[in-house]
């Protein structure tokens, strides 16, 4: 039986965030339930070169990722980087926008990419756009990207929410430059 066999979309650990906040993150709050197979490559724009000091194979980890490979509809990383440099922009600043992370949330400094050790239900969906800073934010945003000045971000990327997500459900992380 695969981790998370037990979640819904009306029942699952939103991991310090609420339902609410979880079910606004993706477009039309939908999200289907998808068995992830162990092997698949998933990969997650983050701020840091490697994992927090003390971590475990316990620690909750962050429950937000996308598909490294191609996977359902999305193309998977390799082809956003190459439409980012179709369009003249970074890996950095196209993934903002359609991954509509917030300038005051993360760096995108890196791609940390790993590898999932077990089977595991998640839930699949479409990213919802979303304003481009939290109020009173301060931006994050690193060398080599620009902001175009709109207020929002326009999401339609793929992403996965995995409830309960722990270090020891994924191997082989690798945390590489953008």
């Amino acid at each position: 039986m695969p981790k998370n066999a037990e979640i819904s979309w009306s029942n699952f650990n939103s991991g310090g965030q609420t339902m609410d906040e979880v079910h606004a993150a993706f477009k039309y709050r939908k999200a289907e339930i998808r068995c992830l197979p162990a092997g698949l490559k998933i990969c997650r724009l983050h701020a840091y070169s490697n994992i927090a000091p003390g971590t475990t194979e316990a620690s909750i980890i962050t429950s937000w990722w996308s598909p490294y490979d191609p996977y359902d509809w999305d193309a998977g990383i390799e082809e956003r980087m190459k439409l980012a440099g179709h369009f003249g922009v970074t890996t950095r600043e196209l993934s903002r926008i359609v991954m509509a992370v917030k300038e005051d949330w993360n760096s995108l400094a890196y791609l940390w990419v790993a590898t999932l050790v077990s089977p595991i239900n998640v839930f699949f969906g479409i990213v919802a756009g979303q304003a481009r800073m939290s109020e009173g934010g301060v931006s994050k945003r690193g060398g080599g990207e620009a902001s175009s000045g709109s207020k929002n971000l326009a999401g339609n990327n793929a992403q996965f929410f995995v409830p309960n997500f722990a270090f020891g459900d994924i191997r082989n992380s690798q945390f590489l430059p953008l």
